[in-house]
């Protein structure tokens, strides 16, 4: 019985003051009329915090507050994994644990507690999208440049990871501009296309637009940095 489509990152955008803000205001909304889609992430952020929330088809809901000496990398698929449902910095449906129970897609290794509930496991079977190749070796791709890990396990990427350097502007275009070895390697002749004929680079053929934000104390102090073709060849143009 969703109601609230894409449009909600509108309404937010519209109506919130701060990144908690638009998270209290995606709850009311999907609360009260319901979530259209399988299910989708938001990220929202502001000057002095990010918060990610996922919404699933109906009236459900969890949210989770960024930590400061995080990155958070999703690749169209629930990121979300393991939850401190005690956190202050976690925000749930209340009935979202035992839905899964009662559908049998999470059962506690001890009744009662519910510390190794694993939200991305739960509501996203393995069989979908976490095991395509246009999404996950953009994930092993990206996480490698963050951290210096290589990620085999394409059912278990991290949510969250301290990365190996600080992030700023400059390693955010570097990692939009990224493509894995095996496209390269693939071609047989150790030479890449400039413009690119796989789906699975974060660089990649379907790519037309993509943009960096670096957020000001003030809104109107941010600056958007926007590429408006491959990232890999294209500039990124400061937008003020």
């Amino acid at each position: 019985d969703g109601g609230v489509g894409y449009g909600i990152r509108r309404l937010l955008a519209e109506r919130a003051k701060s990144a908690r803000d638009a998270v209290d205001i995606a709850i009311d909304l999907v609360t009260k009329y319901g979530y259209i889609t399988g299910g989708r992430t938001y990220t929202v952020a502001d000057h002095n915090e990010a918060w990610q929330i996922m919404l699933l088809k109906g009236h459900r809901y969890i949210a989770r507050k960024v930590q400061n000496d995080e990155v958070t990398y999703i690749a169209n698929a629930f990121a979300f994994d393991k939850v401190d449902v005690n956190s202050k910095d976690v925000i749930m449906s209340p009935d979202l644990i035992e839905h899964a129970i009662k559908t049998g897609h999470y059962k506690p290794a001890k009744a009662g507690d519910y510390s190794d509930f694993d939200f991305s496991r739960a509501y996203q079977p393995d069989d979908t999208s976490r095991l395509r190749s246009t999404n996950a070796l953009r994930l092993q791709t990206g996480w490698e440049y963050l951290t210096g890990i290589h990620y085999s396990d394409w059912l278990h990427f991290p949510e969250t990871q301290t990365p190996k350097f600080k992030v700023g502007v400059d390693e955010i275009r570097h990692l939009m501009r990224l493509t894995a070895p095996k496209t390269y390697a693939e071609r047989g002749d150790g030479r890449a296309d400039a413009f690119h004929v796989s789906a699975d680079d974060i660089s990649r053929s379907q790519t037309r637009e993509s943009w960096v934000m670096e957020l000001g104390e003030k809104p109107h102090l941010n600056t958007l940095w926007r590429c408006s073709s491959y990232q890999e060849t294209g500039p990124y143009i400061p937008w003020f």
